[in-house]
């Protein structure tokens, strides 16, 4: 589909997102820990999950970079997704997942997002010290990339409203049969290593917790809504 928008504009980086103000979903939580809410020892897992949710707020740098861009060709047949990148630069996805997502498209948001490296760090100190602590650390900074994917969800959702788009379903590499190696392409569309993050040989990212993607720009009378699955696509 032709984008008949006027885009793509400049990226946009933020790093001014105050850890306090980041939302934290304690059920989510509780998924990535596994944690019943019947488990007798709720308020024991509590007690641990405040400690450290205070402690990952000492250490998180959350920051997001993001892209709307033009899709000029999105063919599910073919598998084949066509993205115009700035200036003269272009890049071509293969997955028929994302091709479906965007058939329909009036554009598309790329995003990646971390919560920094001094997180990283902190795991690795307190993982030597005390494995359980360090488990429940990981399972709510977890829920905090979630949380940081709420607000720049929030942030696309009204730079679409602008026109008069609505954000799709979103899609990461390594999902929806849309394979990891293509991850190298949608850094280059961002351009992450402004926010800190940077890729292995292998195409998984660092810091660890950390999460890229797209979205699809639909027409708000196709009434899509944006996947919510605060399990789905983390890369921790």
């Amino acid at each position: 589909m032709i984008m008949t928008t006027v885009w793509p504009s400049e990226i946009v980086c933020r790093g001014d997102i105050e850890a306090t103000a980041l939302p934290f979903d304690r059920r989510a939580a509780y998924r990535f820990l596994k944690i019943r809410l019947t488990s007798p020892r709720l308020s024991a897992f509590d007690a641990m999950i405040d400690d450290c949710l205070v402690a990952c707020q000492r250490s998180v740098v959350p920051r997001f970079v993001y892209a709307l861009v033009r899709v000029p060709r999105a063919d599910p047949a073919a598998s084949v997704v066509e993205v115009e990148g700035y200036g003269d630069t272009s890049y071509t996805f293969s997955s028929q997942g994302l091709a479906k997502a965007l058939q329909k498209a009036s554009g598309a948001a790329f995003f990646a997002l971390t919560l920094g490296e001094e997180l990283d760090e902190l795991l690795e100190r307190i993982t030597v010290e005390d494995f359980t602590t360090a488990y429940v650390t990981d399972g709510v900074a977890s829920a905090l990339v979630h949380g940081l994917l709420s607000v720049l969800e929030e942030e696309l959702a009204t730079a679409a409203a602008v026109h008069s788009l609505c954000l799709g379903k979103r899609f990461s590499p390594g999902f929806h049969k849309w394979d990891l190696t293509q991850q190298k392409d949608l850094f280059e569309i961002l351009d992450p290593g402004s926010i800190g993050m940077q890729l292995s040989e292998s195409q998984f990212m660092t810091p660890r917790h950390s999460l890229s993607g797209v979205y699809a720009l639909l027409p708000a009378d196709v009434g899509v809504s944006v996947s919510t699955d605060p399990t789905a696509q983390s890369s921790s």
